[in-house]
């Protein structure tokens, strides 16, 4: 898979209807994405976790391969050729 467009904020305390950004990290690897676009994170207060906490997580799951996280803030763009394998 090219991109997977994932979630990462909203999960407290909802973590039962929303991923954390450890599981969508996981998700991405097991649909094989060479990129991971975050989405539901750093516009509007979705739960109880902190702003900057959902990207932070992900960052720190996705670790050395970090550089697989596409458009990290709002308003950001990403263009396909620059992390596609």
């Amino acid at each position: 898979m090219d991109l997977a467009i994932l979630g990462i904020g909203g999960y407290d305390p909802y973590v039962a209807a929303h991923a954390t950004p450890e599981q969508a990290w996981s998700m991405a690897g097991h649909v094989d994405a060479d990129a991971v676009l975050p989405m539901h994170h750093s516009t509007f207060r979705l739960s109880y976790e902190p702003p900057g906490e959902p990207m932070r997580r992900l960052l720190a799951a996705a670790g050395k391969d970090e550089a697989r996280v596409v458009v990290r803030e709002v308003g950001g763009w990403w263009k396909v050729a620059e992390t596609m394998k």
